[in-house]
């Protein structure tokens, strides 16, 4: 609904500006089908996208395939890692957390920037930081996500975190009554599992984090390079 005000109010303005009429318009769908049919269209000259990575990928493709390849340029989910080195965890692991915990939660986690991991050395000062993590979690109430899709996909990476050995749900969200509510989670494993389970790198878009203990900074470095490019990243 917000897509269609947005439209009516880019169309009236192309109307009073004595514009041609078609160059803006907008299609409404709720499957990959259109958005491929556009991008294989021979009218068609560029592409820009904003969304998942498959979905991105699958665009990237279709033009590329094309009989004249066309470019897409796409800002596609990634992990967006938080990495906390030791003297900032030192001197203010609770401010750290509360203002990760806020920007985890912003718009229910379904930001492309959402921070869903966290890279920290060992130690009381790491303690205190997840102490605070899972305080100011556990006061985020569940909330709607976008629609019935996304918040099925959230579920399901959740689940699928839940189910790899050595990650642990250290907090979550206390759950309201009602269907399609995303509850806050935040997962703890062992820095050295990301070696073993390359898919702790891959994106669960939504409120939901894992916060990796490493052995020391240099770990963070070694970690840091094996990363695959992700629309940001944070240093404290």
């Amino acid at each position: 609904g917000t897509c269609e005000l947005a439209a009516g109010i880019i169309s009236e303005a192309v109307a009073r500006s004595g514009l041609p009429p078609g160059m803006f318009s907008m299609l409404q769908a709720s499957g990959h089908e259109a958005g491929l049919a556009l991008v294989k269209h021979p009218l068609t000259a560029a592409v820009a996208f904003t969304g998942s990575l498959r979905g991105g990928r699958a665009l990237f493709d279709a033009a590329a395939a094309r009989p004249e390849p066309i470019p897409v340029y796409a800002e596609m989910g990634s992990v967006n890692p938080v990495f906390i080195l030791p003297g900032a965890a030192a001197a203010r692991a609770e401010d750290i957390a509360e203002g990760f915990v806020r920007s985890l939660n912003t718009g229910v986690g379904q930001y492309c920037t959402s921070p869903g991991m966290v890279l920290a050395v060992g130690g009381p000062a790491f303690e205190r930081f997840i102490i605070a993590v899972c305080k100011n979690a556990s006061r985020v109430p569940p909330a709607a996500m976008l629609h019935a899709g996304i918040q099925k996909a959230y579920d399901s990476g959740t689940e699928r975190l839940s189910s790899i050995p050595g990650v642990s749900l250290a907090a979550e969200a206390p759950r309201r009554a009602g269907p399609g509510l995303a509850a806050c989670k935040i997962f703890t494993a062992d820095a050295a599992l990301l070696r073993q389970r390359p898919e702790l790198f891959e994106e669960v878009f939504g409120p939901c984090t894992v916060v990796f203990r490493c052995r020391n900074t240099a770990q963070i470095l070694e970690i840091a390079g094996d990363m695959p490019g992700s629309l940001t990243a944070t240093i404290h």
